[in-house]
């Protein structure tokens, strides 16, 4: 890399630091404005907008990082010599705890950029995120298999579904912050739901 590319890169995450603080503690992503986000990044406009094309780009490359991050953490987690239930446990709280770091605007204009957005790049933005995610849950279910901690008669495309729907209601802001303290508690339960029965 040389140094125009890594002054560049260094701009860049600049730019999406101060943008993703202004959205996090300030009135939401339909509150970002470009030139906060100049001043609070001593980046210019013009730059800003070289980099990003446009206010949504900004916007979607805030969220796109934040969902990196947390996807990066997780695979990193999942690389670690740890039974299955730990490391179960470790996916949890780390998710939980980056969730609670963010504002529930900031979660909510997260959840509606996801769901809704149409922009350029988006179809292979969900793609790739979905892949990550699922690679991610399919070596973890490989290896509860392995250990014996999770009931074989399950499948994959079973086991997705039903983590899908236990998380559901993590979607909703209010039950999101309620259960950050009873993640140890909702991760057992979980595990003991995937086990295999006594009998076996």
């Amino acid at each position: 890399m040389d140094g125009f590319e890594l002054r560049t890169r260094v701009k860049r995450e600049q730019v999406l630091g101060a943008a993703f603080d202004l959205v996090n503690t300030g009135g939401g992503a339909e509150a970002l404005s470009i030139a906060a986000v100049a001043v609070h990044s001593h980046v210019s406009r013009a730059t800003i907008f070289n980099y990003f094309g446009s206010r949504q780009g900004l916007i979607s490359g805030v969220f796109d990082r934040f969902l990196a991050q947390i996807a990066e953490g997780a695979e990193h987690i999942v690389t670690q010599d740890l039974p299955f239930a730990p490391m179960m446990m470790a996916l949890t709280r780390y998710e939980l705890d980056s969730l609670s770091r963010v504002s529930e605007q900031f979660y909510r204009d997260l959840m509606r950029w996801y769901a809704e957005d149409d922009g350029p790049g988006m179809q292979d933005l969900r793609a790739r995120y979905t892949r990550q995610s699922f690679g991610i849950l399919l070596s973890l279910f490989a290896k509860g298999r392995k250990e014996g901690s999770v009931d074989p008669e399950y499948s994959d495309e079973f086991l997705l579904l039903y983590l899908r729907m236990m998380t559901q209601g993590a979607l909703d802001p209010g039950i999101r912050d309620a259960i950050v303290p009873y993640s140890e508690q909702f991760v057992k339960m979980l595990i003991k739901g995937i086990a295999p029965s006594p009998s076996r």
